[in-house]
């Protein structure tokens, strides 16, 4: 092959997208092959968003030059269901999609697209992180990523390997009434369920939360 554009491009399969943080908003890749990948030439793309990767400020360690098991995060500002693609010839291209995630049941991005090459499963998504989280990516087998049960909140670690968020569980036992709603300190709510019978809540260690009573009235509850 003439040049090295061609193998450069390539190498990009073995790229893939392995935390995503909406707060800060910055996408990491990770290399999962077996030579060094220069990722500067690919592309991001959401929702009428289209960014190179070599244009984005790194954000942590790292380079563009990912060798074998190295990650790096890059800036970008128009953090959605998140697409890598090989160049920016056509976003439509299923043989030009390297990798694709989804969070939220809100948007689908490219996800047709992502289909069509087959890494993504029609109508799966993750579930979004908590604010102060991101959507990171655990597993044995970092070379598949559509797993959807293998994302999880985790702390934010760009241009390193994920860690998990620590996460305690408890029960409301909403006595006499199932009123009662979760929210984390940011205000979001969907932290836990409303209209549920002693419901049980997932949340962050060193995170601070709210329970309101949107039914009205006398609710007792205790915990």
């Amino acid at each position: 092959t003439p040049g090295t554009g061609n193998e450069e491009a390539a190498s990009l399969t073995d790229v893939r997208i392995t935390e995503v943080s909406e707060d800060n908003q910055w996408v990491e890749l990770y290399n999962t092959g077996t030579t060094p990948i220069d990722v500067s030439s690919a592309w991001l793309c959401v929702p009428n968003g289209y960014q190179r990767v070599g244009d984005q400020s790194i954000v942590g360690p790292g380079d563009y030059v990912l060798d074998p098991g190295e990650w790096v995060a890059v800036e970008y500002d128009q953090i959605a269901p998140v697409a890598l693609y090989r160049n920016n010839s056509d976003f439509t291209s299923a043989d030009n999609i390297v990798d694709y995630v989804r969070w939220g049941d809100t948007n689908e991005g490219r996800e047709a697209v992502a289909v069509a090459a087959g890494i993504w499963t029609a109508g799966a998504f993750i579930e979004p992180a908590p604010s102060g989280n991101t959507i990171a990516l655990f597993g044995d087998d970092l070379t598949e990523n559509d797993d959807v049960s293998e994302w999880r909140a985790g702390d934010p670690t760009p241009g390193a390997g994920n860690d998990e968020a620590e996460v305690v569980t408890v029960t409301i036992d909403n006595i006499g009434a199932s009123a009662w709603e979760v929210t984390d300190v940011e205000g979001e709510s969907g932290v836990a369920p409303i209209g549920a019978q002693n419901p049980s809540l997932t949340l962050t260690v060193g995170r601070r939360y709210r329970i309101v009573n949107n039914g009205g009235g006398a609710h007792p509850f205790g915990i």
